[in-house]
């Protein structure tokens, strides 16, 4: 069993550090979505019947 263990290759810095940035993206990137996003109240519309030439608002 002692075998398996030895013929692991170590993985690289450069691999870890990826690893660790895109984890920590993804975490920053949910919690900055949990933050912005539950208190969105959806505008009302303008009190039109059909499309106009000139805006409404």
């Amino acid at each position: 069993m002692e075998h398996a263990k030895t013929c692991q290759r170590p993985i690289s810095l450069e691999r870890r550090l990826a690893a660790t940035y895109l984890v920590a993206g993804l975490v920053t990137a949910g919690l900055a979505g949990c933050a912005a996003g539950p208190d969105f109240q959806r505008p009302t519309a303008p009190d039109v019947a059909r499309y106009t030439a000139t805006p409404v608002a």
